[in-house]
């Protein structure tokens, strides 16, 4: 998969989801890029292909970091939504699956409530 060239897509499409950035608004970056802005959303690759593959299924961390639980489960819950798919759905010129993997929960610390969802991306078909 084209992961260098999709995964801009999908944080395009994060950053303009009124629920998301509702909560976070559009403070949503790679992870360790920079000092811990709350509230945001954080990613990490955790798993994946060289730049230029194709085909090729990759994993995504994404660490939401708010000031209350409610907020954090509106994200979680909200991203859950947007990622976790039965169907093919068209990123750019892409047609991917995309599958909600695995959810952890953070202790609180210093009144920030973070938690981690980890998802698997895979292209289908080109358009």
């Amino acid at each position: 998969m084209r992961y260098d060239q999709v995964w801009p897509g999908i944080i395009t499409l994060i950053k303009a989801d009124g629920t998301i950035s509702g909560v976070v608004g559009t403070d949503v970056r790679e992870a360790q890029t920079g000092n811990l802005v709350v509230p945001s959303l954080e990613w990490t690759f955790i798993a994946g292909a060289p730049a230029g593959e194709m085909l090729y299924r990759f994993q995504v961390q994404l660490d939401p970091f708010t000031r209350t639980i409610a907020q954090l489960l509106t994200v979680q819950n909200r991203l859950k939504q947007r990622f976790h798919r039965e169907r093919e759905w068209n990123v750019g010129a892409y047609w991917i699956t995309s599958r909600f993997l695995a959810e952890r929960k953070e202790p609180v610390r210093d009144g920030i409530h973070s938690g981690s969802l980890d998802f698997e991306f895979q292209v289908v078909r080109t358009r």
